[in-house]
């Protein structure tokens, strides 16, 4: 048991500067314009900022073009389920320093965790198209390229999503063997 709390206790550690990692990126979206940049007489430039990869870099490019920022509209509904994972997960990992292993709250957590990955796929993948339709609406002198992407990262997110419910309802199995086990005689 002392071996499960120093694990969780690295593990929430790291879990923590992560969310921190996070908060900092969500404020830096809404306090920068896009970037910071600074240069000096010396010839040295360096560049501080977030940037949009990917598929969304092109979108990203078009939202410009209309005058919104493309950090705002695109990379914080991304970055608002990572963080709610990374709650979630806080959360799970303080019950397992506490020494809950096969308790109720972990189950929750456990499901809310594959639920909240199966939540950021979808957002992932429908948020951006969904954008564009009623960015289009709004503007109709736009042109915005309409498309759906998916690639592997969300496939892969998708089943790893669900491979976690399929653990919470193991866990939730052993959480009844277990208390049935108790109630033996």
């Amino acid at each position: 048991m002392k071996r499960i709390k120093w694990l969780s206790l690295g593990v929430l550690l790291i879990l923590i500067f992560s969310l921190l990692s996070q908060l900092v990126s969500m404020a830096t979206v809404f306090s920068i314009a896009n970037e910071i940049s600074i240069k000096a007489d010396n010839g040295m430039h360096a560049w501080v900022g977030i940037k949009l990869a990917g598929s969304l870099t092109l979108m990203g490019e078009q939202i410009a073009q209309i005058g919104l920022s493309p950090l705002k509209w695109l990379a914080l509904p991304s970055l608002l389920p990572t963080t709610l994972i990374n709650v979630i997960l806080i959360r799970l990992f303080m019950l397992y320093f506490r020494s809950y292993i096969f308790e109720k709250q972990n189950i929750n957590c456990i499901n809310f965790v594959g639920w909240a990955v199966v939540l950021k796929v979808l957002i992932d993948v429908a948020y951006p198209p969904i954008l564009i339709v009623i960015l289009t609406m709004l503007n109709p002198d736009a042109t915005l390229t309409k498309s759906i992407s998916i690639d592997d990262t969300n496939i892969s997110e998708f089943l790893i999503g669900f491979i976690i419910i399929v653990m919470a309802h193991v866990m939730a199995i052993g959480k009844s063997l277990k208390d049935e086990s108790e109630l033996t005689i």
